[in-house]
């Protein structure tokens, strides 16, 4: 019994995962914008748990890999697509002069199908424990979280067409890069003092800026990392 526990309880954490992506959802589908990210964020919590006692317990699974796919394609491939569907109903509902641009708010989903392609391709390719190939869902989605506070600050907050195009934009870097061939360093590979160093910047961040700013920061840190390891290894 105990052992039956331990082999399924990252395949538990997993689950949680899942319905932590549900409720995200229901939380835009009635335009509750803070809830729906917060869940998101519970949601990556759990996503780097599920994996970590997966292996201190030894519980890897085919079965588990599978799952951590499908509740990684609902809380950050299906959910954070919700946020910008609905980021584009709200920009264009305030703009009548946006009105024939009404078919652009369905462009969101796009990001639902290379998230899939991306877990697929997770899924299938060899993989490196200090690199992933492509951007990693989690990442993508807690950038995506951030334009809901982004899009409420003053200096961009009456601009339409502005908003429309960044939404644009993002859609199709964001899917570029989830599909990509470029490294993108994985958190385990820092090392402990710049994690530490890392999760104390965060709260005083979001209390001196703000909570889409401070994502934004951290996000293309993260990128710019990435890219500067991807020129150094073609150099070599």
């Amino acid at each position: 019994m105990k052992k039956l526990f331990l082999n399924n309880f990252p395949n538990f954490i997993t689950i949680c995962n899942l319905f932590c992506g549900c409720i995200s959802i229901s939380f835009i589908i009635n335009q509750n914008f803070y809830y729906s990210v917060l869940f998101i964020y519970l949601g990556a919590i759990l996503d780097f748990f599920d994996g970590f006692f997966a292996r201190i317990l030894k519980a890897e699974s085919k079965i588990g890999k599978e799952l951590d796919s499908f509740a990684d394609l609902i809380t950050f491939g299906l959910a954070p697509s919700f946020i910008i569907y609905h980021l584009f109903i709200h920009v264009l509902s305030n703009n009548s002069a946006l009105n024939n641009f009404t078919y652009l708010k369905y462009f969101s989903f796009i990001l639902v199908i290379f998230s899939a392609i991306r877990l697929v391709n997770f899924n299938n390719k060899p993989q490196n424990n200090k690199f992933f190939i492509g951007l990693p869902t989690p990442a993508n989605a807690l950038f995506l979280t951030a334009f809901p506070f982004l899009f409420a600050l003053e200096f961009i907050n009456y601009h339409s067409y502005l908003k429309i195009f960044i939404l644009m934009v993002i859609i199709f870097v964001q899917s570029f890069l989830m599909i990509s061939d470029l490294k993108m360093i994985a958190l385990k590979s820092f090392s402990k003092p710049i994690l530490l160093i890392m999760s104390c910047l965060i709260p005083f961040s979001i209390i001196y800026l703000s909570l889409g700013i401070t994502i934004l920061v951290f996000y293309f840190t993260y990128i710019i990392i990435s890219l500067y390891l991807n020129f150094k290894v073609n150099d070599e």
